[in-house]
This record gives C-alpha cells, sequence and structure tokens, in this order.
C-alpha cells in the first residue's frame, strides 16, 4: 500500500568537506523495532547512506523507546545481524559504539534514547544509553541528558509543535542555548511543509538541526531508516567513534548539513494510518 509514495523523498546535496578529512553521514533518529529482519535491513540502511554522501562513513544514532534494548543486545551479541557484516564492540573512551563491517566499510550504531515528557513532547539523548523514565517535565529531562554529555534533541513530531504545545517548545528553545539543545527534523514533516516559524527562528539564532528518519513500529518501515541524515565533516576515530559523532554534532553551523529527504505528506498520513491500525501495532 505504501509503495512509491513513501520513497519519494526531497533530496539534499552533501556540502564539500575538507581534504584529508572523511565525512560521516549519520541518521540521527532510527528505532529497531521487533519485526524489523536486522539481518537484511542493516546492510540496506548502511547502502542508503552511502548512496547520500558518497565516501562518507555511515552511522546511525539509536533512539530507543521505554523498555527497549536493541543496542545491548547488539553489543552483548544477541541479536544476529547475519553473515554479511561482521560485528564489533567499540568501548572507546567516549563511550560504546557498535561496529558493522561489509565488503564497502565500516558502519557504526550507536546508543540512544527517545523520551516523552511530561507536556507530551518528544526528547532525544543521542550517545548515550540512559535509563530515563517518560514523564518528567522537558527542561528538566534537557539537565539530565547534558550531565552525561549526551547530545539532548527536541525533536519535531507530527502534531506536537502545534497550538498549545507551541509556547512550550519556544520556552524550551529560548531556555537553552544552541549549544545546550538541538533541534530534530525527520521524515514525519511532509516534503510540502516548509521549516515553521519557531525552526527558522531557532536556526536565524544559530541552532543546529539534526535530521533522521524516525521510522514506525511496521517492518515496512525499515525501508525508510537511512534516507533521511545529517552530513558532518571531519575524521571519524575508528577508536572511539562516539566522539568523532558527537563533536560533529556540535560543529554543526545553523541548521545543520541536510542529505536525503522527507516524505510527501500523503505518504506521511498513509503511514500514520498504518501504524495506528491493529496490525500495525
Amino acid at each position: 500500500l505504501l509503495g512509491g509514495l513513501s520513497y519519494a523523498f526531497t533530496r539534499g546535496r552533501p556540502s564539500r568537506h575538507t581534504a584529508g578529512t572523511m565525512p560521516i553521514v549519520v541518521d540521527t533518529h532510527v528505532h529497531l523495532y521487533p519485526g524489523y529482519d536486522l539481518a537484511e535491513g542493516l546492510p540496506a540502511v548502511a547502502a542508503r547512506l552511502r548512496s547520500l554522501a558518497p565516501g562518507a562513513v555511515p552511522a546511525v544514532c539509536l533512539t530507543e523507546r521505554t523498555g527497549q534494548h536493541v543496542f545491548q543486545a547488539l553489543a552483548e551479541g544477541r541479536v544476529s545481524v547475519g553473515t554479511s557484516m561482521e560485528m564489533t564492540l567499540v568501548e572507546g573512551g567516549s563511550g560504546s559504539a557498535v561496529c558493522l563491517r561489509d565488503e564497502v566499510g565500516p558502519f557504526y550504531i550507536l546508543p540512544g534514547r527517545q523520551m516523552v515528557t511530561a507536556e507530551r513532547l518528544e526528547i532525544l539523548a543521542l550517545g548515550r544509553d540512559l535509563a530515563l523514565a517518560d514523564g518528567a517535565r522537558a527542561e528538566s529531562m534537557i539537565q539530565t541528558i547534558l550531565k552525561t554529555e549526551a547530545i539532548p534533541v527536541l525533536t519535531w513530531a507530527f502534531g506536537k509543535w502545534w497550538f498549545g504545545r507551541s509556547h512550550q517548545v519556544r520556552a524550551l528553545v529560548a531556555r537553552f542555548a544552541p549549544e545546550e539543545l538541538w533541534l530534530g527534523d525527520t521524515t514525519m514533516r511532509p516534503r510540502e511543509w516548509p521549516r515553521g516559524t519557531i525552526m527558522r527562528g531557532a536556526i536565524a539564532n544559530g541552532r543546529r538541526v539534526l535530521a533522521g528518519s524516525d521510522p514506525l513500529p511496521s517492518p515496512a518501515e525499515f525501508a525508510l531508516a537511512g534516507r533521511y541524515a545529517t552530513l558532518l565533516n571531519g575524521a571519524l576515530n575508528p577508536n572511539d567513534p562516539v566522539a568523532s559523532i558527537l563533536q560533529g554534532f556540535r560543529g554543526l553551523p545553523p541548521g545543520g548539513r541536510t542529505v536525503g529527504g522527507r516524505c510527501w505528506l500523503l505518504a506521511v498520513l498513509m503511514r500514520l494510518r498504518r501504524y495506528r491500525a491493529p496490525t500495525g501495532r
């Protein structure tokens, strides 16, 4: 049913990177839900990211929900990724990452969390597998994430930046400096919709935006992972990939560097319908 609709995307052009360095292309909002075929899907994610930024090292940041522990299972070797990729755990000084290597090169999976705040906003913590529960106030949650040196992201979500909650989003953007809070953009923001006044104003004030796919809990959604991402300039340290990627997030210009693209409105509505249907939960 989703067919070609979900895969009609805007396209971004990778920026020119500094000679002597290898850029990193990161999907910053990835869920690995039950029912996803990791052995088939993870190599495809790496290939899609490489196609967005040829020559770049592909990576994803997991954004696991409460009760999900896929990164831990990967790190402990309790999840099969098939035979096409060799899996190792890289424990650097800034945290752990899973490295999957195929005939092309490495593909990194970083830990991360997605929480729902008391205000019903979505906050991501990138680079750390934190034990944070849903339901805390957004300001308190962001402060807790900052203490761990993870990257806190106030991510766009369908319907959650509108009406009364838009005032709460504005208040958080005003409360935290650009180096303390990033904004997130996803394939759920329809292609036809421009950046709203909140995001445009935040970018004008130096705020960085991180792009990610945000697949929903349906097996077909895994095909979206790796189609919308952020491009980082700078070399990746294979002994501490978490440090390289988090530093890359901190070094982005206002607005970030986005590659790939988002879905059309009709595709977004169809994705939401499938997710809310009994068979898509």
